[in-house]
């Protein structure tokens, strides 16, 4: 948990911070980024991509897009 919020995580909210992806396949391309790595945290490989996201607090990118353009 601690390597993919250190090193995985910002960039991800990099990418959706700086070009905020609006075509359908750029956000499924970064989703399935997110799904292989959040299998890597030990014991997770097995678990629903949904319940990985519940055990480490995240949420889908679309979702923490969403969230972060209703910030301003």
């Amino acid at each position: 948990m601690v390597i993919y919020e250190t090193y995985i995580s910002p960039h991800l909210d990099y990418c959706l911070q700086v070009w905020s992806p609006w075509l359908q396949k750029d956000i499924e391309c970064l989703e399935r980024i997110q799904k292989r790595l959040t299998k890597l945290v030990k014991g997770f490989k097995k678990m629903k991509y949904n319940e990985r996201l519940k055990w480490l607090g995240l949420y889908t990118l679309e979702k923490r897009g969403l969230q972060e353009s209703t910030k301003y």
